[in-house]
C-alpha cells in the first residue's frame, strides 16, 4: 500500500492523501485533489480554514457580546456548508463516474452449470472463515476470486470495500495499479469532504432538514442514522418544487 499523508482540517485529522503522488498523476485523482487543496477556496479544506479564520477574528473581538459572537459564528458556519454544498455534489459525481469507468476492468468468465456448485461451496468456505487475515485478494487462487466475484454480496458475506479488494486482485498489475492511486485519492476526498461537514455542522447547528436538502443521502448526516437520512432525502426528491 502507498505511504499516507494526512490532511488536517481544524487541528484534526480528516483526510488521508497517497504520499508521494502527484496531484495530476490522473484525471480523476486532479479531481479528487480539487476537493481537498487548501489552497482552493472552495475545497472542502478551504472552506473549513476560511471558516476558522472567520472565527478566531469574531472571537477576538471585544466589541461583541458573547451572544454577538455566537450569532455571527453559526452564521459563517451555515455559509460555508451551504458552500461545501457544490464540493460534495462533485465528489459524489466522480464517485459514479469511477465506479463506472472500473466495471469492465474485470473480465469474469461467466458461470457453467459446474460452476455454480463449486462456487456455492467457495462462498461457504468464505463466510464460514472470512479471510480478513489470510488476505483473500492475494493468498486465494483467482478460480475462488472469481467465484466470490461472480456470486451476490448476499450469499458470501462480503462487504462493498473487501468485494472491490478481491475484484481488482483478478486484474493486470499497471490497471489494478492506477485504480489503487486513483481509489486512495477520491477515498481522501470524501473523507475531506465528511470532515468538513462535520466540522462546520458543531458551529452552524443546521436543522437535520436543512443537512438532507443540501447533502442527501450521499453523506454521513452528523446525528441521524443513514436509513432515516435516506428516507428523509427521498420525501424531498417527492415534494414538488416551490
Amino acid at each position: 500500500m502507498s505511504n499516507l499523508t494526512t490532511i488536517r482540517i481544524d487541528g484534526r485529522i480528516k483526510a488521508i492523501w497517497p504520499t508521494g503522488v502527484d496531484t495530476n498523476a490522473s484525471p480523476f485523482v486532479s479531481r479528487a485533489w480539487r476537493a481537498i487543496d487548501p489552497e482552493a477556496v472552495a475545497s472542502a479544506t478551504g472552506l473549513v480554514n476560511r471558516f476558522v479564520g472567520q472565527r478566531d477574528t469574531v472571537n477576538s473581538d471585544r466589541e461583541l457580546s458573547h451572544e454577538g459572537k455566537r450569532n455571527r459564528i453559526k452564521q459563517a458556519a451555515s455559509n460555508a456548508l451551504s458552500n461545501l454544498k457544490t464540493t460534495a455534489e462533485a465528489v459524489l459525481k466522480m464517485e459514479s463516474e469511477f465506479n463506472a469507468s472500473t466495471s469492465g476492468l474485470v473480465k469474469i468468465p461467466d458461470q457453467t452449470p459446474a460452476d455454480a456448485v463449486i462456487d456455492l461451496e467457495i462462498a461457504r468456505m468464505y463466510r464460514e472463515n472470512p479471510p480478513i487475515t489470510t488476505m483473500v485478494s492475494m493468498g486465494w487462487s483467482d478460480r475462488a476470486k472469481q467465484a466470490l466475484v461472480r456470486l451476490p454480496k448476499e450469499l458470501t458475506g462480503m462487504d462493498d470495500k473487501t468485494f472491490e479488494t478481491v475484484r481488482m486482485s483478478l486484474a493486470d498489475p499497471a490497471t489494478a495499479s492506477v485504480y489503487a492511486t486513483d481509489a486512495l485519492a477520491i477515498a481522501a476526498a470524501r473523507q475531506s469532504v465528511q470532515g468538513a461537514i462535520n466540522s462546520l455542522q458543531q458551529e452552524a447547528q443546521e436543522p437535520i432538514s436543512e443537512l438532507v436538502r443540501m447533502f442527501g443521502s450521499g453523506w454521513k448526516i452528523p446525528g441521524v442514522a443513514d436509513t432515516l437520512a435516506k428516507a428523509m432525502a427521498d420525501r424531498q426528491a417527492d415534494q414538488p418544487a416551490e
